[in-house]
């Protein structure tokens, strides 16, 4: 091959290449530990749904169809901003707030981490997501404008994936 046709080939590739990165999409998911973070992206990614709950050490990056996800360890939250790779940041499109709908101390750390992801990301939109709706307890907290899923049970999970598309404008 010679070198006009490598150059051509190469720039065509590199075309393709960045026109697959385009269209993947990147989803930030934050909160504390324990809300079922981890549990979202299994499911989701590979149909898995572990009853027992492992701590997220690092922020663990998942794909399935067009979609990137990055499941941030929910210990980390001091640490979040020095943490995060600049490189995955700027490829973020939307992100996760979830807390636990039976868990008062997420429920309130929510504004926490609306702030903290708005601290790296200026204009991300957020979804706020109430998770374990399959979990039933009488004083249970329902944060404003919030989408309440089970990953356990796939509730409202395609709800929660049309809203990712609504804000990342794909329909």
């Amino acid at each position: 091959m010679n070198e006009k046709k490598r150059k051509k080939w190469k720039t065509t590739i590199q075309k393709r290449l960045d026109q697959l990165e385009r269209m993947t999409k990147s989803i930030l998911i934050v909160g504390d530990s324990g809300v079922g973070k981890t549990s979202f992206v299994d499911k989701y990614c590979y149909n898995i749904f572990n009853k027992k709950h492992f701590a997220t050490i690092a922020i663990n990056e998942s794909e399935k169809d067009s979609y990137k996800l990055y499941d941030y360890p929910g210990e980390d939250k001091y640490d979040f901003i020095t943490n995060i790779n600049e490189a995955k940041l700027d490829s973020i499109n939307v992100a996760i707030v979830m807390y636990e709908l039976n868990n008062k101390t997420s429920y309130k750390n929510v504004e926490m981490w609306t702030e903290l992801v708005h601290e790296i990301k200026k204009k991300i939109p957020i979804i706020i997501v109430g998770n374990k709706k399959d979990i039933y307890r009488q004083n249970r907290k329902i944060f404003n404008k919030s989408l309440e899923i089970s990953v356990k049970n796939n509730y409202n999970i395609d709800i929660l994936f049309r809203e990712i598309n609504k804000l990342i404008n794909i329909e």
